[in-house]
């Protein structure tokens, strides 16, 4: 069975859909109605965390359709989820303030990190960082829990990854995996079929890195620098059959296009490809900061298509 999660007049909603094609009534799944994240996990369960005005929020949809409680997470947002795959979900909370610069924008602190089961309930919780900024969370195939995250550290920005081998509120183990003087503005753990997981990461305006992260804690990260994209548009990373796969979206003069990287995990990584899908000048348009592309990826297959048009412009 499939479930998609959408923004309705009542706030989330959500239906079921039948490998056939047959779609279910809609149902509620709460009021609120900002900064969804969600995640399919094992056996068919799916996990689904907001903000709410009282803070954040999860509640796990269960195989057959029936909806877990409501449970209230440490932080306002829920900055995102993973699966585990003998059951259950790892969370990664924050809080949004202020972050100072000149435009106001803002950033992610008092990293919370937590352990829920496939109905909702918290199994454990532990504060991480207090003043941290981008950040994710994977759990490994042997059932540890990795959460990586950048922390400014006097003058240079650091890129922290830390593994719980049980419970999140038990014993850790800590390791720098970057610094830079730059500012980090990404960090994304990728996991790729037969449990490989990437570590991907943005510092300054448009530098990005891949790494392997190693199985065994306090293993060597095998890294390598991909390449600068895009000044105003986010960078993705997924996950293909032996390889990872870099997308970053340009607007400018010469139109609207994607560009790809791809690396194996070990040798170099593969000469840009640029695929072009609109030859309009935009270098004046001030949606530049738009991603006009929809990515998705999952099993080793990835899609890159224009929601506007429907068109798939990229297939892996």
């Amino acid at each position: 069975m499939g479930t998609v999660v959408w923004l309705g007049t009542r706030g989330l909603e959500l239906r079921r859909v039948s490998p056939s094609g047959r779609v279910g009534g809609g149902r509620l799944l709460t009021e609120d109605r900002s900064d969804v994240t969600l995640v399919a996990g094992a056996e068919g369960t799916v996990a689904v965390g907001w903000s709410s005005a009282d803070g954040a929020r999860a509640r796990v949809i269960r195989a057959g359709g029936a909806l877990g409680p409501v449970q209230a997470l440490p932080g306002t947002h829920v900055q995102a989820l993973a699966p585990d795959p003998k059951g259950g979900y790892a969370v990664l909370t924050k809080t949004l303030v202020p972050d100072g610069y000149e435009y106001n924008d803002r950033v992610y602190s008092d990293l919370t990190l937590s352990r829920i089961d496939d109905r909702s309930s918290v199994q454990s919780s532990a504060p991480v960082s207090e003043t941290a900024g981008a950040g994710d969370v994977t759990v490994l195939r042997g059932g540890a829990t990795v959460v990586v995250w950048w922390e400014q550290v006097g003058a240079r920005w650091v890129l922290t990854e830390r593994r719980y081998p049980g419970a999140v509120d038990g014993a850790s183990t800590t390791h720098v995996r970057a610094r830079t003087s730059h500012r980090g503005f990404a960090a994304d753990l990728i996991p790729a079929p037969g449990g490989r997981v990437y570590l991907g990461w943005q510092v300054g305006v448009a530098s990005m890195h891949v790494g392997v992260l190693p199985r065994a804690a306090g293993g060597k990260l095998r890294r390598t620098y991909i390449g600068s994209g895009s000044y105003y548009l986010t960078e993705e990373m997924h996950a293909a059959r032996g390889r990872v796969v870099v997308f970053s979206p340009i607007q400018s003069e010469a139109g609207q296009y994607l560009e790809v990287w791809t690396w194996n995990g070990k040798g170099p990584v593969s000469r840009k490809r640029q695929i072009l899908f609109d030859d309009g000048d935009y270098a004046d348009d001030d949606s530049s900061t738009t991603n006009r592309f929809a990515i998705a990826s999952g099993g080793g297959h990835i899609a890159a298509m224009t929601p506007t048009t429907n068109d798939v412009v990229y297939r892996d």
